[in-house]
């Protein structure tokens, strides 16, 4: 009796161990997992006028289901005033931006409801100062 006993205890901390591996390489699973979904796509681009200006970024009605976007500028600075979202369910999300954007840089990250459906189409509202004539870039950025 006291030989399995003996074997018995070895048994059960190598038990332990492995169980403790296995649910250590779950977390690391699921860590791996989150930082895929915090990856940017870019979803379009135009280059901006010297002047107060608009433009439409349109996408199919089973267009992209986002979680939050955001506007790069490049060559340019611009000023972001405004932009409306359409969703594939008819609702609509209007956000004041009123965010100057140097070259190069981008704008805050807006997040949006995760109840939405796909999303339709962008339109955005924005200047850009009358120095310089280097046409800046406006690029829409997507997070699933």
């Amino acid at each position: 009796m006291k030989k399995s006993v003996a074997l018995f205890i070895p048994l059960m901390g190598t038990i332990f161990m492995l169980s403790i591996a296995v649910t250590l390489s779950g977390f690391r699973s699921v860590k791996l997992t989150n930082s895929q979904s915090e990856k940017w796509e870019k979803l379009g681009e135009t280059k901006v006028d010297q002047s107060e200006a608009n433009d439409e970024f349109t996408f199919p009605s089973n267009g992209p289901i986002l979680t939050a976007i955001k506007i790069k500028s490049k060559k340019g600075g611009i000023n972001l005033q405004r932009c409306v979202i359409h969703f594939a369910n008819g609702e609509k999300k209007s956000i004041e931006l009123r965010n100057d954007i140097q070259p190069g840089g981008e704008s805050r990250v807006i997040n949006l409801p995760g109840n939405q459906a796909a999303i339709t189409r962008f339109l955005f509202w924005y200047g850009t100062p009358q120095s310089g004539d280097q046409k800046a870039e406006l690029e829409i950025w997507g997070k699933s």
